[in-house]
């Protein structure tokens, strides 16, 4: 990813394995370099029991953020919550945001009445996920931007 622009998509526990998937398929069906990031070292189920296997682990992610145009969060509420509690993923953010980066979550995240305050920094780069019957065609669009 040193070409400065690519993406980032986390991986954890009970994350949505298919919005995850979609988003790294789109990514590399438009040759928009990706990784898939494990945030703990184990290989984890998501939320519907499939087990990814990330490209890269959190540590490599963060030296990467630098480089990356968008970091895909995709969870919801409760895993926001758990990850906020590691300092690694702030490092990361704060990158990523650095070089201007793009911030994709779902669409129940919005960081409002108590929420988590992973991307209070950020939230004028914050893009929501779309009803899952759309989220197809919002994928491409990120990608659209991003090209």
């Amino acid at each position: 990813m040193g070409n400065r622009t690519g993406a980032l998509v986390l991986w954890d526990k009970f994350f949505d394995e298919s919005l995850a998937v979609i988003f790294v398929t789109e990514f590399r069906r438009a040759k928009i370099p990706v990784r898939l990031v494990g945030l703990r070292r184990e290989q984890l189920a998501g939320r519907y029991g499939l087990t990814l296997y990330p490209d890269i682990g959190l540590r490599e992610a963060i030296d990467m953020a630098t480089y990356t145009n968008c970091v895909v969060i995709p969870c919801e509420l409760p895993g926001l919550k758990r990850i906020e509690r590691d300092p690694r993923i702030y490092r990361l953010l704060d990158r990523a945001n650095a070089n201007n980066a793009q911030f994709v979550l779902n669409q129940s995240n919005p960081n409002t009445n108590g929420e988590p305050s992973i991307l209070i920094d950020y939230m004028d780069k914050v893009t929501i996920f779309p009803e899952r019957t759309q989220i197809m065609l919002f994928a491409q669009s990120i990608i659209c931007n991003l090209i």
